[in-house]
C-alpha cells in the first residue's frame, strides 16, 4: 500500500508539472510574501511546477548557445565561451532554488527575498572559503578532504544562520530552504569555476566544457544545498541550536556527507551513497515538515484526490501542445550538447619543416621579420628603464625598422647584455624564442597563435611544429546529428502546431457551448421573471375586481 502511495504521488507531481496554470497562479507565485498580509497558509499541499518550466527554458539556451559558438569558435570565443560556462552552471542549479521555494506551502516567503539572500550570502560564503583555504593548505590528501568539508560547511553556515537570525525566521522548513539556497549559490560558483579550469588548461575545449557541466549538473542534485539546508533546518528545529547536541550531530553529519563525497579514492561509490543518504534525509524533512505546516494529513489527502489546484478551483487542463514543444526543445538540446561533444573534434596536427628556413617561413607566416642581435647603444634614447631601489635592473631601446616599417623592442641589462627582442605588427607584440639544433640555434617570432610546442627531430633531421586544431567538424557526425535533429525539429513543430491548433478549437467550442448555456439561463431566467410578473400583475387584477365589488 505504501508503495501505491509514492507512485501515485509521483504521478500527481508530473501532472502538476504538466497542467496548464493560469496567469494569477504564476502572479501569485511571483509576488508572495511581498505582502504584509501574506502569512496564510496553503488549505492544501501544492505540488512544485515551475521548476520543470524554468529547467527546460535553462537547457535550451545552454544546448543552444553552445552550438552555436562551437560553429564560430574564432568569432564568438572571448563572448561565447564565458556565457556557456555561466550557462552551463546555472542550468540545474536555478531550477533547484525555484524547486526549493516551490516546496514551502506557507504564504509568507518571497522569491525575491529568497534571491537577495542567496547572492549577498553567498558572497560572503565564497569570501570566506577563499581566506580559509588561504590560511590553511595541507598535501596530505586526507586532511585536505577534511579541512574543505569543515571549511565550506562552516563558510555557508556562518551568513545562513546569520540572516536566520537577522530575519528571525524560526519555521524549520523556511529556514531550511534559506540556508538550502546558499548551498545552490556555492554550488553555482564551484561549478563555474571547474568547467573554466578544466576546459582551458590548453585553450578552451568544448568537449570539455560539456562534460564538466554535464557530470556538475547530475551530482549537484545531493550536494551543497542538502548539506547547508540540513544544518538551516537543525538551527530552527531544535531549541538553544548552539547548546543542543543534535544541532551539532546534524551539522557534524552535513561535514560527514561531504567529506565522503570528496573521499580521495577512485570511485563513484562514495558519491553515490553521499548523495543518496543526503537526498533520503533531505526528502523526508521536507515532507514532514510540509505536513506539519499543512496541519494535518486529510487536509493533504483530500486535495490531492479532489482538486490539485485550489487556486483556480476548476477541472485540471493539460496543454498537450506545450508538452509536445517542451520533449521537442529537450530532444534538440540532447542532439546540440551531443554534437559539441563529439560532433567537434579538439585536436592537434604536426608540422614538419626540413629546413632551418622553412621552419621559420612557417613561425613568420610570411612576415619578413629581424631575428638578429642588436647591441646595446649608449647613445641612442632608451625607451624604457627599470630600476629596483635605485638601481638599475633593465633597459629597453626601440627601433623601428625603417624597410618594413616594423617596430622591435631590444631588452639589456644593466651591463649591456642582450636578453630579449620584441617583434611589434599592427599593435600585437611577440617575443623571440629559440630553437637548439644539432649545437645550433634558431631564433624565430612565433606568430601563429595556435602553436602548442616546436621540437627538433634528431632522427629524421627535421623540425616538427605541433598546432592546436580548435574545432575540426567531422562530417559524418555532423550529417548524422544534422539529419536527426532536422527530423526531430519537423515531426516536433508540426504536432506542436497542430495540437495547439486543436486545442484553440476546442476552447472555442467550450466557450461557445459555456455562452450558449449562459445565455439559455438567462432566457429561462427572464422568461421565468416575465410569468411570476403575469401572475403577480393578474392577481393584482383579481383583487382590484373584488376591492370595486
Amino acid at each position: 500500500m505504501k508503495r501505491r502511495t509514492d507512485k501515485s504521488n509521483s504521478y500527481r507531481w508530473l501532472k502538476e508539472a504538466m497542467r496548464v496554470h493560469t496567469r494569477q497562479e504564476y502572479t501569485e507565485l511571483f509576488t508572495r510574501g511581498l505582502k504584509s498580509s501574506d502569512t496564510a497558509v496553503a488549505s492544501y499541499a501544492p505540488y512544485p511546477w515551475l521548476y520543470a518550466r524554468v529547467f527546460v527554458l535553462c537547457l535550451t539556451v545552454f544546448a543552444l548557445l553552445a552550438a552555436v559558438t562551437a560553429a564560430t569558435a574564432q568569432v564568438m570565443q572571448y563572448i561565447g565561451y564565458p556565457t556557456v560556462i555561466a550557462l552551463g552552471s546555472l542550468t540545474i542549479n536555478i531550477p533547484v532554488l525555484i524547486l526549493l521555494y516551490e516546496l514551502y506551502p506557507a504564504r509568507d516567503m518571497s522569491l525575491v527575498k529568497l534571491a537577495v539572500i542567496t547572492l549577498i550570502c553567498t558572497a560572503v560564503a565564497d569570501t570566506i572559503v577563499n581566506l580559509g583555504y588561504l590560511a590553511v593548505s595541507t598535501d596530505n590528501e586526507w586532511l585536505s578532504t577534511a579541512w574543505t568539508a569543515f571549511l565550506e560547511e562552516s563558510a555557508k553556515a556562518i551568513p545562513a544562520l546569520a540572516a536566520i537570525a537577522i530575519l528571525k525566521e524560526r519555521n524549520p522548513l523556511k529556514c531550511m530552504i534559506i540556508a538550502a539556497s546558499i548551498g545552490v549559490g556555492m554550488a553555482i560558483c564551484e561549478d563555474m569555476g571547474y568547467i573554466f579550469m578544466a576546459s582551458s588548461v590548453s585553450g578552451v575545449s568544448m568537449q570539455t566544457l560539456i562534460k564538466i557541466t554535464l557530470l556538475r549538473s547530475l551530482t549537484s542534485i545531493g550536494g551543497h544545498f542538502v548539506w547547508s539546508g540540513l544544518i538551516g533546518w537543525a538551527f530552527a528545529k531544535f531549541r538553544r541550536p548552539f547548546l543542543n547536541a543534535f544541532f551539532w550531530l546534524t551539522y557534524v553529519a552535513s561535514m560527514a556527507l561531504h567529506f565522503v563525497w570528496n573521499m580521495p579514492v577512485d570511485s563513484m561509490l562514495a558519491t553515490a551513497a553521499s548523495l543518496v543518504i543526503g537526498l533520503a534525509a533531505f526528502q523526508m524533512i521536507v515532507k514532514n515538515e510540509r505536513r506539519a505546516i499543512i496541519g494535518n494529513d486529510s487536509i493533504v489527502k483530500d486535495s490531492r484526490d479532489g482538486s490539485s489546484s485550489a487556486a483556480t478551483k476548476s477541472k485540471a487542463r493539460y496543454s498537450i501542445g506545450n508538452i509536445t514543444a517542451s520533449l521537442t526543445a529537450i530532444c534538440l538540446s540532447v542532439i546540440a550538447c551531443v554534437f559539441c561533444a563529439i560532433g567537434v573534434s579538439d585536436g592537434a596536427k604536426d608540422i614538419y619543416s626540413a629546413s632551418p628556413e622553412e621552419f621559420v617561413s612557417i613561425m613568420h607566416e610570411g612576415y619578413a621579420l629581424n631575428t638578429d642581435d642588436r647591441a646595446y647603444d649608449p647613445d641612442a634614447d632608451n625607451y624604457a628603464i627599470y630600476t629596483v631601489n635605485g638601481t638599475i635592473t633593465e633597459i629597453t631601446q626601440s627601433k623601428i625598422d625603417t624597410e618594413t616599417g616594423y617596430r622591435y623592442y631590444y631588452v639589456y641589462t644593466n651591463d649591456g647584455e642582450l636578453t630579449d627582442v620584441i617583434a611589434e605588427i599592427d599593435g600585437v607584440k611577440y617575443m623571440r624564442k629559440k630553437l637548439s639544433y644539432e649545437d645550433k640555434t634558431i631564433k624565430y617570432f612565433e606568430i601563429k597563435s595556435n602553436v602548442l610546442s616546436n621540437t627538433y627531430d634528431e632522427e629524421f633531421d627535421e623540425f616538427v611544429t605541433v598546432i592546436r586544431q580548435t574545432f575540426a567538424f567531422n562530417k559524418n557526425n555532423c550529417i548524422a546529428l544534422g539529419a536527426a535533429a532536422g527530423a526531430i525539429l519537423i515531426v516536433g513543430a508540426s504536432l506542436s502546431i497542430a495540437l495547439k491548433v486543436r486545442e484553440k478549437k476546442s476552447d472555442a467550442i467550450r466557450k461557445t457551448a459555456t455562452g450558449d448555456i449562459a445565455e439559455a439561463a438567462q432566457s429561462e431566467n427572464i422568461n421565468h421573471c416575465e410569468t411570476e410578473d403575469y401572475a403577480h400583475n393578474s392577481d393584482t387584477s383579481e383583487t382590484s375586481a373584488e376591492k370595486k365589488d
